[in-house]
């Protein structure tokens, strides 16, 4: 493991609360509700993806 800048923040604690937080959100009738944080990660990771990679149709002007 590379060692990191002393300047850097750890932001390995925020990350945590932040997906406790998405989880506590969540309705408990969903099976995130219960879901493992790996799995929390993974779900945003995709959705982060598909929002990345906008549809090429998206805002093109017809004349």
């Amino acid at each position: 493991m590379r060692p990191r800048a002393p300047s850097m923040p750890d932001w390995r604690p925020a990350a945590y609360w932040l997906l406790l937080t998405v989880r506590d959100a969540i309705l408990k009738v969903r099976e995130l509700a219960t879901a493992e944080f790996a799995t929390l990660r993974a779900r945003l990771l995709k959705n982060r993806q598909v929002v990345e990679k906008p549809d090429a149709n998206v805002g093109a002007v017809e004349d």
